[in-house]
């Protein structure tokens, strides 16, 4: 078995290809990109890694939590998300995302379903969102996930403004994981054949 990797260190620009396919290989059987993606024109798993480096390169952009694992040089893990100031993304970016958009014709609608069911789940103070996690699956069990959330969780418990940290899993074998890191169910909902779970973590005291 595979140890843990010796750093975790913010993604750059040089990561977003090599992290990206480490998130198609980790999400190969996720409900929610199933939904997402199971009809896509490019194919699932195409169509999974042009998501991933849009949502990387964005965050890198703009200067949000962005978190490689390493194992020497090899990306072996990423988990990223937003800070309490939800900024949007580069033009630049937008307008690929938007031709992206194109070929899936009910991805908007699909996200907007997304978002409603993360909006119904209530937490209305300033806080982190944990937007993706995926480890190689050649490293699940060595406790590297939970290393890369613990991470994002000390971003986010530093951060003055932040109330905690919040995230979404499509997966019921994650929420096990999410509890024991301090994270509770705040609402759930249907997203086509797939069930969402909303989970938050309160800034400790």
């Amino acid at each position: 078995m595979r140890g843990l990797p010796l750093q975790i260190t913010n993604a750059q620009p040089i990561d977003i290809k090599v992290a990206s396919a480490c998130m198609v290989a980790a999400f190969r059987s996720d409900p929610i990109l199933g939904a997402f993606f199971s009809s896509s024109p490019l194919g699932r798993d195409e169509a999974t890694g042009h998501l991933f480096s849009f949502l990387l390169e964005s965050r890198i952009a703009l200067g949000m939590p962005a978190l490689v694992a390493r194992d020497g040089t090899q990306v072996v893990g990423l988990v990223m998300g937003d800070d309490t100031t939800k900024q949007d993304w580069p033009p630049e970016i937008m307008a690929r995302w938007k031709e992206f958009e194109s070929l899936h014709p009910k991805l908007v609608n699909q996200f907007a379903a997304y978002d409603a069911i993360v909006a119904s789940c209530g937490v209305d103070q300033p806080h982190y969102h944990l937007g993706a996690l995926g480890v190689d699956p050649l490293y699940r069990g060595t406790g590297l996930g939970k290393a890369l959330v613990r991470a994002f969780l000390d971003r986010s418990d530093r951060d003055p403004q932040s109330s905690g940290t919040m995230l979404e899993t499509g997966a019921p074998s994650n929420l096990g994981l999410y509890r024991h890191l301090g994270f509770e169910v705040k609402g759930s909902g249907a997203l086509d054949d797939a069930l969402l779970w909303c989970m938050y973590r309160p800034k400790p005291n």
